[in-house]
């Protein structure tokens, strides 16, 4: 049994496809959601729970559902009394898969994996966006990234998509732990499966028109608010556009817009304060629409620094790396030059380009050799959810009859 304990909205993200890949491949899964902040309708989790050899296990939950107020030690009782009591064969043998997050719940896993021979495996559920450290409002110094890697010696590897940012991760903080395998969240045969399985949705804009989306950081990162204006507003000059703008997931942030000096940012801007194209329009996407319906809508994506435009990347969509509005480097404008946007002009040459021919300037948009070696590196090639599969039932095997 492969455990994957999900703790945040983001795990979910990169946790989901794991447990599918497992049951898939013949393997016994469960994914295991200890906190009450995530919600037991996801679409995911109700696909999960129709397939194969997947169990899904809410902790944070009682009869009336989820329940804010139990205790880690509460909800920890469930799990190791309960469920890994029931779901556990010592014949079969155990993995727990945790992310980065060292916390008061996985320090009591570990006494469990001292005591039942269970090896723990990090899987960091994030896909690096940026290519910088210092990357929040309140970080000013390496230290607040080094703690979110704390206990990181505890686990018998780190499991990394890949990529110079990880390595230079490694050095700094898992030394000779880690093993590349890939980004199980933007594979291709994932992606499809979101596409089968996503609620409906309907996004919106003018039929026929160049559909671009914006998907926004939380309130944490730091965003130029006057440069976005005048983005949105050159875009929006041109005829044919429609923009659709995505709040962030995490709940309470999708109309928190924040600047440090000036607080609260009213965003999206009054529609008052364009000048419009002809049919040109900008609207905001309605909460809860699966991000993978976005990108089936959308033409471009544009880059705020958001790790879900690895996505369009993996399907050859252009993304705008809007570098000039925020003081992060993302890792698509230094590795892929052509997404690069580091001023109004840039964006206005690539503007220009798809009002003339939109379909060959989105055809032509990458450089071949570049994007597929950005593919390969950041995102892995050929079958990546097998390869976290195999992993996972290799710890497994690897560790029965161990003490």
């Amino acid at each position: 049994m492969i455990f994957l304990f999900v703790r945040h909205l983001v795990d979910l993200d990169h946790f989901t496809p794991l447990a599918y890949a497992l049951g898939k491949s013949g393997r016994r899964a469960a994914l295991v959601t200890y906190t009450a902040n995530i919600p037991t309708d996801d679409f995911r989790l109700s696909f999960l729970e129709t397939q194969a050899g997947v169990e899904v296990v809410h902790l944070a939950a009682d009869e009336a559902g989820l329940n804010p107020n139990l205790t880690i030690d509460e909800i920890f009782q469930i799990f190791s009394k309960s469920v890994f009591e029931e779901l556990f064969n010592p014949v079969e043998g155990a993995v727990f898969v945790h992310e980065r997050e060292w916390n008061a719940f996985t320090e009591r896993l570990e006494q469990i994996s001292r005591e039942r021979g269970v090896p723990m495996i990090c899987a960091p559920a994030y896909a690096e966006t940026f290519i910088n450290f210092l990357q929040r409002f309140d970080v000013f110094d390496q230290g607040p990234l080094k703690r979110g890697y704390a206990g990181v010696e505890n686990f018998r590897a780190v499991i990394s998509p890949g990529g110079p940012i990880d390595e230079r991760l490694e050095r700094s903080f898992w030394p000779g732990k880690r093993v590349v395998l890939g980004s199980p969240r933007f594979s291709l045969e994932w992606i499809d499966v979101l596409r089968d399985i996503a609620p409906p949705a309907v996004i919106g804009g003018r039929e026929g028109n160049l559909r671009l989306a914006i998907f926004m950081r939380n309130r944490f990162y730091p965003v130029f608010w006057s440069e976005l204006f005048a983005a949105l507003k050159l875009m929006l000059r041109f005829p044919n556009v429609s923009i659709a703008i995505v709040g962030h997931i995490r709940k309470g942030d999708r109309s928190a817009y924040w600047d440090p000096l000036f607080g609260d940012v009213e965003f999206p801007f009054p529609r008052e304060k364009f000048q419009f194209g002809k049919n040109s329009e900008i609207f905001e996407v309605a909460e809860g629409t699966a991000a993978t319906r976005v990108m089936e809508w959308a033409d471009c994506v544009l880059n705020m620094g958001t790790s879900v435009v690895m996505e369009a990347v993996a399907l050859r969509k252009p993304v705008f790396s809007l570098d000039n509005l925020h003081s992060n480097v993302t890792v698509t404008a230094r590795y892929l030059p052509s997404t690069h946007i580091g001023c109004r002009d840039d964006l206005l040459k690539v503007m220009l380009a798809l009002v003339r021919n939109r379909e060959s300037a989105i055809e032509q948009f990458y450089d071949t050799d570049r994007w597929t070696s950005f593919v390969r590196v950041f995102l892995g090639e050929g079958d990546v959810l097998a390869r976290y599969s195999d992993y996972f039932d290799e710890a497994r095997v690897a560790a029965i009859g161990k003490d």
